[in-house]
């Protein structure tokens, strides 16, 4: 699958939460990288050419798309630094034993 356009990074981060209800608003279109199985060849042969990619299977090959990737590497990141510095700026919840010699 492939992008019809260039969206940014927040379109693409908003899809993926709309992806839980099965709403898509980032449009995709099929590129030549598409596997099909033989099945699908013959029953798009007999249907004029015409491609039909299921719901799911668009939703499921959007994490495919090298820019949906780099986003979700990019945003894991993020989250990941930030629970990093919670968790240090809070603490280990342990009691302090400064004042203890």
């Amino acid at each position: 699958m492939r992008l019809t356009k260039m969206y940014g990074i927040s379109r693409l981060l908003l899809q993926e939460l709309a992806m839980l209800f099965c709403v898509q608003h980032v449009k995709v279109d099929v590129n030549d990288l598409y596997t099909w199985t033989e099945k699908e060849k013959e029953a798009f042969a007999g249907d004029g050419g015409r491609i039909k990619v299921p719901v799911w299977r668009a939703l499921f090959d959007f994490f495919r798309v090298p820019l949906v990737k780099r986003a979700n590497a990019m945003i894991s990141s993020m989250v990941f630094l930030l629970l990093q510095e919670l968790g240090l700026g809070l603490g280990l919840g342990l009691p302090s034993t400064a004042g203890q010699a």
